[in-house]
């Protein structure tokens, strides 16, 4: 493992003891709906997931992936279902795209990611965002925040939620907001700890997000504007931040090749997939129901 590859196993490492921290705090004193049972099997189901999948790639296990763990606990947070069986084929699903939606010898979707769109699209009927669990206390906004801001810089991303954070909120006050309420109160209502948990731990994957700082500005403008218009042309939803995180995805090998990261230059026929794939889940946006989140108290 290189010098980079090590960089980023100690980042995931830090990375699951914030979200240990986050979950035994959720569950101790928020009482997360989302069952100890449903954690564990998430967890256990990325991990059989990824590994085997590493082990028919390769032919071997050379080591064990942390992000598989990382993967298994964002899906939990984010995501609650009445059904047991949603969480172990959404997660078995992303972890297939990640093996085989790649472009130069990298995968493009966060499987944390893909598992929440892949839940919310094909199973809305069974599935919900978990906004207000995390609730808006300062305690909470405060412990995600100086958590998150800790492995943002680390992993050289805090460009990403230093950028999308306002420009999203000053954008969706604009054109999405109700006339009558005010900006903080509008950005009081937005920013709860879910909305933290997004924007530190989903937004900033290393493997998925470009490296130079040209590069994560565009990305974060783009995932901001990609969500204020879905808002606009749909019913707005906490749901399409996760729609615009992968559809914004798709440009990242673009990005890269625009900031000199790479000199791989994306071909007409890949260009033209991702395009095809990125038209395809905009319009997803259309299976949503009106009211997809979930509150405190309404399980």
């Amino acid at each position: 493992m290189n010098k980079e590859g090590r960089q980023i196993v100690s980042l995931q490492g830090q990375q699951l003891i914030n979200l240990l921290i986050f979950m035994v705090f959720g569950k101790v004193f928020l009482h997360l709906a989302v069952p100890w049972a449903m954690i564990a099997l998430a967890v256990v189901t990325a991990v059989v997931a990824e590994h085997v999948l590493l082990f028919l790639q390769r032919g071997h296990i050379p080591y064990i992936v942390i992000s598989s763990i990382l993967t298994g606990l964002g899906v939990a947070f984010m995501v609650q279902s009445s059904q047991w069986w949603v969480y172990g084929v959404v997660i078995v699903a992303a972890f297939i795209i990640k093996y085989a939606v790649r472009y130069n010898q990298q995968h493009i979707f966060n499987p944390s990611n893909s598992a929440v769109v892949l839940a919310l699209v094909v199973f809305p009927q069974y599935t919900a965002v978990v906004v207000g669990q995390w609730g808006a206390s300062w305690v909470i906004l405060t412990l995600l925040f100086l958590l998150g801001s800790f492995i943002v810089y680390r992993a050289r991303r805090w460009i990403v939620p230093a950028v999308f954070v306002p420009l999203y909120l000053g954008l969706s006050y604009a054109v999405t907001a109700d006339i009558r309420m005010s900006l903080s109160e509008y950005v009081s209502m937005t920013v709860v700890g879910a909305f933290l948990l997004y924007a530190f731990f989903m937004l900033t994957d290393p493997r998925t997000t470009p490296s130079q700082w040209i590069g994560q500005v565009m990305f974060a403008i783009l995932v901001a504007v990609c969500a204020v218009t879905l808002d606009s042309v749909y019913v707005p939803r906490p749901a399409h931040l996760f729609l615009s995180l992968a559809i914004v995805s798709l440009c990242v090998p673009f990005l890269r090749y625009i900031t000199r990261e790479t000199n791989h230059m994306p071909s007409w026929i890949t260009t033209a997939s991702l395009v095809i794939v990125g038209v395809g889940i905009f319009l997803s946006a259309t299976r949503l129901p009106a009211v997809h989140f979930v509150m405190p108290g309404i399980h």
